[in-house]
């Protein structure tokens, strides 16, 4: 990923690698920068595996070329996009929802569905499994998918969040080490929920494995 305070001859260098296959040391250089810095900085990024010798000169890596796919010539760095998460809905024989309590902002100590980001590479049912097990301690085998949605939340017309949740379900009756069952249909229940939960539950209810969308307007 690119570092917003990457140096500017390093920036120079992607810049150019970003429309060229290949380029030559001369034809990288910057102008007025002195050989010796410019070498200094083309070594820097090739030892961080964003820039590589070829044949005829130097090409972007895989790493640069993972930052070529993301970046914005209008932001002049990787875009702000939507994230992709996974969510997990976990039922007991009850139909209770386990729940985590966030632990940073945004929503602060409310209460949310186990999710987090995809990581790069990984399938997303592999980030299911991966998640509910780092957020609640459950390692289990069996989480299947329910459907996709994608979630806006917006306060006082800023965007707070954006993501795609691929949600995925299972079922589990034993104790947890960390969470909280919430009985969706109890009028007692007095916990905070998160922006989101309560359209994620009825997207998952639904289960039809189809695409849903959600714009959530905070006060």
């Amino acid at each position: 990923m690119m570092k917003h305070n990457m140096h500017w001859i390093q920036r120079h260098i992607l810049d150019q690698l970003m429309t060229h296959r290949v380029l030559r040391f001369s034809e990288l250089r910057a102008e007025g920068v002195e050989s010796n810095l410019f070498q200094y900085h083309l070594r820097h990024i090739i030892r961080k595996g964003l820039v590589e010798k070829c044949e005829g000169g130097y090409q972007l890596a895989p790493a640069g070329l993972y930052y070529a796919d993301r970046f914005s010539p209008t932001y002049k760095g990787e875009r702000p996009q939507p994230k992709l998460v996974t969510v997990v809905v976990v039922k007991d024989c009850k139909d209770r929802v386990l729940l985590t309590q966030k632990q940073r902002q945004p929503w602060l100590g409310d209460y949310h569905l186990p999710a987090g980001k995809i990581h790069t590479g990984e399938s997303t049912d592999d980030a299911a499994t991966r998640e509910l097990e780092e957020k609640t301690g459950l390692l289990l085998d069996d989480v299947w998918f329910r459907c996709l949605a994608h979630i806006q939340i917006v306060k006082s017309g800023v965007v707070v969040s954006d993501y795609f949740g691929f949600l995925f379900a299972a079922n589990y009756d034993g104790e947890v080490s960390s969470g909280y069952w919430y009985d969706p249909g109890s009028a007692s229940e007095c916990i905070e929920l998160a922006p989101s939960v309560h359209e994620l539950l009825e997207f998952e209810r639904k289960g039809d494995g189809r695409f849903h969308s959600a714009v959530i307007e905070l006060m």
